[in-house]
């Protein structure tokens, strides 16, 4: 505050220490927005990690998040495509079961068909026989002798009565017994007879079995069945073509022990 008894120098002093004052009050401001600056940038700086970290984070769990994902679904398709595997190899493990119990089936059935024509040719053959031995035995039955008389060259008295020749006796016709037939032999097996055989039947619109083939091809050759076929195309039959065609093949050897056009 300025007197009238103040003098120069102490003017000056006192304005000299106002100036240092007020340099003092705002070096102190100065050095406060300073360091009010620095803790906000420091503040600011830290947010600005954080924010980056948090992105970083965030980015690496949508990271982590996809590649499960991805491993999930290659797991699935893994599994998937083993399931398939398995189900396709069930499915083929069941078909060829299946296969095989339809030809354990055919090959039973021609066995059994094989069987029964060989049992019915060998009861046609004895009955055959049986009627054969019967018609002999009737042929063969002896009259009842006549009696001898004088006119008998066999009566002691004969001769004298002029009786020298023995009468003749009437011969007796004999039946030949009928030869039973036998079954074929068997013959050889050939592949190139059943290829064939299965052609000369395809020709006709029919498959035969492999089975069915060795079975004919066993008793038969392909000449007869090559008749028989025609027999029975001609007969124009509904049965079973290849059960008709091997009927036929028997029947014709029972009836005369070789097929028509046979070797």
């Amino acid at each position: 505050m300025n007197t009238e008894n103040e003098t120069v120098e102490e003017l000056e002093l006192r304005q000299a220490q106002e100036r240092v004052a007020e340099a003092h009050k705002k070096k102190a401001l100065a050095d406060e927005a300073k360091l009010i600056a620095s803790r906000t940038a420091l503040l600011e700086r830290q947010a600005a990690e954080e924010r980056t970290l948090a992105l970083q984070r965030e980015e690496q769990h949508q990271n982590e998040i996809k590649w499960a994902k991805i491993r999930a679904e290659k797991q699935e398709a893994k599994e998937a495509e083993r399931r398939a595997d398995e189900e396709a190899k069930r499915q083929l493990a069941a078909e060829v079961e299946r296969q095989e119990a339809k030809k354990r089936e055919e090959n039973a059935k021609q066995a059994e068909i094989t069987r029964l024509s060989e049992e019915a040719f060998r009861l046609e053959q004895e009955t055959k026989q049986v009627e054969a031995e019967v018609a002999r035995g009737i042929s063969l039955a002896q009259p009842e002798p006549a009696p001898v008389t004088l006119n008998d060259a066999r009566h002691p008295l004969s001769k004298i009565f002029g009786v020298a020749e023995p009468v003749a006796e009437s011969a007796v016709p004999v039946v030949p017994q009928a030869e039973p037939q036998l079954p074929p032999e068997l013959r050889k097996e050939s592949t190139e007879e059943a290829q064939a055989l299965a052609s000369v039947f395809l020709q006709y619109g029919v498959r035969i079995a492999a089975l069915q083939a060795k079975n004919l091809l066993a008793r038969f050759s392909p000449e007869e069945i090559k008749s028989a076929i025609s027999f029975v195309i001609a007969a124009g039959t509904t049965e079973p073509f290849v059960s008709e065609v091997e009927k036929y093949l028997w029947q014709s050897l029972s009836c005369d022990g070789q097929i028509a056009g046979g070797a």
